[in-house]
């Protein structure tokens, strides 16, 4: 059976991760010691909004890393797109293979896991 570990991380606010709004948009200003460790930090993501009239607060984006550190990935985004939404969190998850999956069913079964498991990541972690 395969080993693999995530932990959560979190809530990281846009300032916190150098994403700082301007009158046109946004400005990246990368922090050299935040989410920019191309061993340690990659992995999956969530950031999660609120909703403006309702309160209600849910994800709104989630991505990957694929190659590149989480300060990387975030300076991608078009953080335009979610200026509806108020007081965003950003969450981070780190995956750490102990042993691998031997077949692909232990692979499927694993992806389904994660999918299922993925609901909302816990910070206290």
């Amino acid at each position: 059976m395969p080993d693999i570990r995530a932990k959560w991380e979190g809530p990281f606010s846009l300032e916190d991760i150098g994403i700082y709004k301007t009158n046109g948009g946004y400005r990246y200003e990368p922090k050299k010691d935040i989410l920019n460790d191309e061993k340690e930090d990659c992995g999956t993501y969530s950031v999660y909004g609120k909703h403006p009239e309702f309160e209600y607060e849910f994800v709104v984006h989630f991505g990957e890393t694929e190659g590149e550190t989480f300060a990387k990935a975030f300076s991608k985004i078009d953080w335009k797109e979610y200026e509806f939404f108020k007081d965003l969190k950003i969450y981070v998850c780190r995956l750490t293979v102990y042993e691998y999956p031997k077949t692909m069913q232990e692979w499927k079964n694993l992806s389904i896991i994660y999918l299922n498991n993925n609901i909302r990541p816990k910070s206290s972690l």
